[in-house]
């Protein structure tokens, strides 16, 4: 994966967050990588491979270890709210939709729905 499948984008409050690109390109693979990267450039090149995208996203950290997405088309959001549940680097991954009294610097995940 290289800087070219990104391009950044700003939002109305200021904040950068990285634009996944579509791409043709499942094939991708993490132990040919030897710089280090980030956990979210990590995140963000797991969740295609997780969801199976049709289309682009944005996600945004919003600190805490929170992270905000952003679907361009409505049945990959569909996708990801109602088809899980989701493992991320073998941990389970909470997906909630956006409420206004959500402040990240405060949050704190008391519970999750899993599958036994």
């Amino acid at each position: 994966m290289s800087a070219q499948d990104f391009s950044p984008t700003t939002n109305n409050m200021g904040a950068t967050s990285l634009r996944k690109k579509p791409s043709d390109d499942s094939n991708d693979d993490d132990s040919s990588s030897t710089t280090r990267t980030s956990f979210r450039d990590r995140v963000m090149d797991r969740l295609p491979k997780l969801w199976k995208f049709s289309a682009g996203y944005d996600l945004m950290d919003i600190s805490n270890g929170f992270y905000m997405a952003k679907f361009d088309i409505e049945p990959d959001r569909a996708h990801v709210m109602e088809d899980g549940p989701w493992m991320l680097f073998n941990h389970y991954l909470t997906v909630l939709r956006r409420s206004p009294e959500f402040a990240s610097p405060t949050a704190k995940i008391d519970r999750t729905l899993v599958w036994i």
